[in-house]
């Protein structure tokens, strides 16, 4: 009889875990993934938070008096006062080739006939003349 009731009484403690033991398990499985889901939101935040830092900075570099000045040169075609525009052609065949860069005249000379002279050089004789 003894053998019967500790058996019983094994049987009711086991029971008793196994009943209060599962819903923990549960819960804690639960949790982790509720961590893993807050993680996952955290790194999502900080990304969006970085490409608004990344936005941020070009709308202010877009309001700057330097990247108006630069849209204005190239697609409006203006310049500042007392600035030349050059206009550099490759393979200029004739001597004396002349071409309008808004309103003046420039003339390149001789630039087919010194291939043989490095760009830098021809570069400055175009600027110092």
């Amino acid at each position: 009889m003894r053998v019967v009731i500790s058996i019983a009484v094994f049987l009711i403690i086991a029971g008793g875990v196994a009943f209060f033991s599962v819903p923990a398990i549960k819960e804690a499985r639960r949790s982790r993934m509720i961590e893993a889901e807050i993680e996952n939101l955290r790194s999502e935040a900080e990304k969006i938070n970085s490409e608004n830092n990344f936005l941020r900075e070009k709308i202010e570099y877009l309001k700057s008096d330097h990247f108006k000045e630069s849209v204005a040169k190239d697609r409006l075609n203006l310049r500042n006062k007392g600035e030349k525009v050059v206009v550099v052609q490759p393979n200029a065949e004739k001597k004396e080739d002349t071409k309008k860069t808004l309103g003046e005249e420039t003339t390149m000379e001789n630039f087919s006939t010194e291939e043989e002279k490095p760009n830098y050089k021809k570069w400055w004789e175009m600027i110092m003349k």
